[in-house]
């Protein structure tokens, strides 16, 4: 009894065999580094590559299902089996399961290892699931912890993207691997803030450790980002130290996070995950690019499982959570735990719940088992909290504010917006990337030297190694594109081409047709970007050329139209054989080519004509002819409304020989460094599913449009692929105000930013917020200074003061918008008018009716040339689509014309319309609409239901085709109804006597 009491807790020679036994396990420790040599599971390397090892466990007892582990690049790969209790492998294998795993090594000990990149790993673990795949026959579940399960989303990616016989990928799980990185950030803080700070972090970095992150620190990383369990475990470590047997129990997992568990952290590979994934977020969004392909995990089909820790302060769950988003088309389920980081693959919960859970969804997705019961199918849990808006939304509001600023006032514009948010300094940062587009814009003048040959330059010094442009799935730095135009250049001056030569482009959107088009603006010659939809002859009667540069689909065609000579670009590679009359440019040898004398790089002015553009379609040509002035007025001004900056994607889903496609996506991506995602709609139609595909391949967040093409994503069924879509704006102009609406509703939060520009001419107008659906919004700050002036629709003419001098409109006056030229700027324009409001000044006219309201913005209302000249008056189209679009749900797009009829002085009114997806015409709701929103002389006294409307290559409507159609009576081509006097509906308009009903309506 006496001794039992002695060993009492409180008793003295009870503490003290403790303090002796602790002093001894100590001391042991402190001698050896640790009471026991681990012990571990048995394996042989297989494979090894240029920056991994490839073990198989277990080998003698191979067999069942492959499971290919991927550790984390911080620590070892004894991350899986740190101890016989607690190993993953071994757990693995006693359930049939034949366990890899991926082997980094110690980056600071093998040879280049301190200089890998986030590539490098990513291919590893590639050719690591290759030869798994080879050497077992079966397709290979795939499997991370922490980081390590990034690798994995992202090889599954790769390998879609890359593999001709598929990913050979059975099933995806992760480890606390998160997905949305920005998830765990303390605040939302825009991409391009966001990117700077990742900059400066990565500056202070690279003077500390400048080979990357040393052992010491990766684990000293590890312990702050979870401090509060780090202490937790010392003290536990330190009151079992006296007891022998429970340190023994925690004797592996205590070696391994002391110094054992910790690597290098190799420089290149943290700065590439720095920029691509933390600043760009691009494992959510998509376009990471990897081995030269741009990838999305949106391509993953494979069942994925993730576990996620309740207490997991590294990777958050709705950071893990976020794959769903991410992998849309794949089945996600989730598995949560009562653990931290390191507990969810070692410790006692994941011996009780991870390994057997794993076991059980192999053998489910081997089709052998029911699902595991503890999984709990991915949905959306977070929902941001509604009422203040983020920072994101104050930006945009910020960005807004100082449009309307003006350029004048631009150096001041951040400070402005931030007094009136309380967000001074962050706005500032966030406003601060488009002030210095916005002020090279107000500083150019005509002899200016500016151009899209100069401003690529000024990239590829900047940026060499960036991504500029993203095509068929392949991502091209600003160095090879620059380099790329070189070539084409000394091969253009090898065949003879000079500066200031008109030398046309007839190619469809691919890479060498911007490489012709720069390369000539670099030599100082007008690229005519000509037409492959409209006839070749008759748009080079129009605009003659000196030379012609070809693709090879449209050489031959060129050849009968231009003659002998054609030059053939793209498409090359390897030996081939042209048809007569093409010259391969592919076969110059460039390195033979000397360059002339008068070869000046980039010699392209403000004032000069850059470039020349076909408008309309073969039936009536447009030319319009572009400055380099006017070229920059687009790129800074479309950079500026759009708050591009280098970690946005931008994709064009209009031509590059299109307006649209070159002056505003090509240019505002290149002058913000923004990456651009080359596409070309099928006859200017949008394939939705291959759509939304490139949309996460590549990572967009903004896209551009033109007219009516939005109305094939709205009009076509929901995809999981729209679903947490990454894009954050569709900007373009000529949009139909019912589409817009539908676009904003269905794709939110994206917004829609809408602008109407003069081809010629600085009239620039933005709808930089958005809030106001059918607007143009306000002038370009730097842009042509604009006026509205009166104007007689029925005389087709400016109404004038008794000076003769033009009037101005009245605020929500519709009038003829005007711009001023200014030719010390570089303004230049083909319809000038001269002395318009005062002696001496110099206007041009747009040909559009604008009128502007109390806040100052501007609303189209219809072209000069699409006026209505009803018996009622004369009256501009666009207004009343405006209503019927807005106000009937059945309405698709609406088209407003003018019909003359024998016999009548003034045209009919016509609506001709398409209906949405699986909607009927409503007669009654129709009249009602127009009766009640309309003046009786805008009232469309017939309406045409038709399957389609006719349209531009730019999806706008062609009214001139509209009005050849008439009336559509007898043609087959829809129901025409007509406003009958004292019919509650629209009712049909008889064939044999329409037109004679029409002529009896009282005027």
């Amino acid at each position: 009894m006496a001794d039992a009491e002695n060993t009492k807790p409180g008793s003295s020679p009870g503490l003290l065999r403790r303090l002796v036994a602790a002093a001894q396990n100590g001391l042991e420790i402190a001698r050896f580094g640790g009471l026991a040599e681990r012990e571990p599971s048995p394996h042989a390397i297989v494979a090894e590559g240029a920056n991994h090892r490839l073990r198989r466990y277990f080998v003698s007892q191979a067999g069942g299902p492959p499971a290919l582990l991927v550790p984390p690049l911080m620590m070892t790969a004894e991350v899986w089996d740190v101890a016989p209790d607690t190993s993953a492998v071994a757990a693995l294998r006693a359930s049939g399961v034949d366990p890899w795993v991926v082997d980094f090594g110690s980056p600071e000990v093998e040879e280049g290892g301190l200089e890998r990149t986030l590539n490098d790993h990513v291919l590893a673990v590639s050719e690591a699931v290759a030869t798994v795949r080879e050497k077992t026959g079966r397709d290979v579940h795939l499997m991370g912890y922490s980081q390590g399960g990034m690798f994995c989303y992202q090889a599954a990616a790769y390998r879609n993207a890359a593999c001709a016989d598929g990913s050979g990928i059975a099933s995806l799980v992760g480890f606390g691997s998160p997905v949305d990185l920005h998830g765990a950030l303390p605040v939302d803080l825009p991409a391009d803030v966001l990117a700077q700070v990742i900059d400066g972090v990565g500056s202070v970095q690279s003077r500390l450790f400048p080979s990357g992150i040393p052992s010491w620190a990766t684990k000293l990383g590890f312990q702050l980002m979870d401090p509060v369990n780090a202490v937790r475990q010392r003290i536990d470590f330190a009151r079992q130290l006296y007891d022998r047997e429970a340190l023994l129990e925690r004797e592996g997992m205590r070696r391994f996070l002391d110094g054992e568990a910790w690597i290098a952290f190799p420089g290149p590979a943290l700065l590439d995950v720095a920029q691509q994934l933390v600043a760009h977020n691009r494992m959510l969004q998509g376009g990471f690019v990897i081995d030269g392909y741009s990838i999305t995990l949106a391509s993953i089909t494979c069942p994925i499982l993730v576990f996620t820790g309740k207490n997991d302060s590294i990777a958050p769950p709705r950071t893990v959570r976020a794959i769903y988003k991410a992998a849309p088309r794949a089945e996600a389920w989730e598995v949560s735990l009562p653990a931290g980081h390191f507990g969810l693959v070692v410790g006692s919960r994941s011996a009780e719940i991870t390994w057997p859970t794993v076991a059980r969804w192999l053998d489910w997705c081997e089709g052998g088992a029911e699902r595991p019961q503890n999984l709990v199918r991915l949905e959306s849990r977070e929902k941001r909290a509604s009422g203040t808006p983020g920072l994101v939304e104050q930006v945009s509001e910020g960005v807004g504010s100082m449009w309307s600023i003006g350029a004048g006032l631009a150096s001041g514009a951040a400070e402005i917006v931030g007094r009136g948010s309380g967000l001074v300094s962050r706005l500032s940062d966030a406003i601060a990337p488009q002030l210095p587009l916005l002020g090279r814009l107000d500083r150019l003048r005509s002899a200016s030297r500016v151009g899209l040959g100069r401003v690529l330059q000024e990239r590829a010094e900047e940026s060499p190694e960036e991504t500029f442009f993203l095509f068929e799935g392949r991502a091209h730095s600003y160095r090879a594109a620059n380099q790329r135009v070189d070539n084409v250049v000394l091969g253009l001056l090898a065949c003879g081409v000079r500066q200031g030569e008109h030398v046309g482009v007839l190619m469809s959107t691919r890479p060498s047709a911007l490489a012709a088009t720069f390369a000539l603006s670099r030599i100082g010659a007008v690229p005519v970007l000509l037409r492959p939809d409209v006839d070749l002859r008759t748009q080079l009667r129009e605009t003659p050329v000196s030379h012609l540069v070809s693709d090879p689909e449209h050489g031959p065609g060129a050849v009968e139209s231009f003659g002998e000579g054609v030059l053939v670009l793209g498409g090359g590679g390897g030996p081939r054989e042209l048809p007569p009359g093409l010259l391969d440019m592919e076969a110059i040898d460039v390195a033979q080519v000397e360059p002339p004398g008068w070869y000046t790089p980039d010699p392209g002015l403000a004032g000069e004509l850059g470039l020349i553009l076909i408008a309309g379609d073969s039936e009536r040509i447009g030319v319009n002819r572009v400055t380099n002035r006017r070229f920059a007025t687009s790129a800074y001004g479309t950079a500026t409304a759009c708050a591009l900056t280098e970690g946005d994607t931008v994709c064009c889903c209009s031509p590059t020989y299109h307006a649209t496609g070159i002056l505003v996506c090509v240019g505002g991506a290149l002058v913000a460094g923004a990456r651009l995602a080359m596409t070309e709609p099928s006859q200017g139609a949008l394939d939705p599913r291959s759509f939304w595909e490139d949309v996460r391949r590549y990572g967009v967040s903004v896209v551009f449009y033109t007219g009516t093409m939005l109305r094939f994503l709205v009009n076509a069924p929901a995809t999981p692929a729209e679903r947490h879509h990454p894009i954050r704006l569709f900007a373009g102009s000529g949009m139909p105000l019912g589409i817009w609406k539908r676009v904003a509703e269905r794709f939110h939060p994206a917004r829609v930013v809408e602008f109407y520009a003069a081809t010629e001419g600085d009239a620039v107008l933005v709808n930089v917020t958005g809030r106001k659906p059918g607007c143009v919004g306000r002038p370009l700050p730097g842009g042509a200074e604009l006026a509205v002036a009166r104007y007689d629709l029925s005389r087709e003419r400016l109404e004038l003061d008794t000076g003769g001098f033009a009037l101005r409109c009245d605020e929500g006056e519709a009038g003829l918008l005007l711009g001023r030229v200014d030719a010390g700027r570089g303004g230049a324009a083909s319809r000038v008018l001269r002395s318009v409001f005062a002696a001496g000044d110099t206007w041009f006219s747009t040909g559009e009716l604008v009128s502007v309201d109390s806040d100052g913005d501007y609303w189209l209302v219809g072209g000069v040339a699409d006026t209505v000249d009803a018996p009622g008056g004369a009256f501009s189209p666009v207004p009343v689509e405006r209503v019927l679009a807005g106000s009937l749900g059945f309405v698709d797009v609406v088209a407003v014309y003018g019909v003359a009829v024998e016999g009548l002085d003034a045209e009919i009114p016509v609506a001709a319309l398409t209906l949405r997806r699986g909607a009927k015409l409503d007669a009654l709701g129709l009249r009602r609409v127009v009766t009640d929103a309309l003046p009786p002389a805008e009232r469309p006294l017939v309406v045409r239901v038709v399957e389609t409307l006719p349209l531009t290559a730019g999806q706008r409507i062609r009214r001139s085709a509209l009005r050849r159609q008439g009336l559509g009576l007898g043609t087959g081509g829809g129901e025409v109804l007509w406003l009958a006097p004292g019919e509650p509906a629209y009712v049909p308009l008889d064939l044999e006597h329409g037109i004679d009903a029409l002529r009896s309506v009282p005027r």
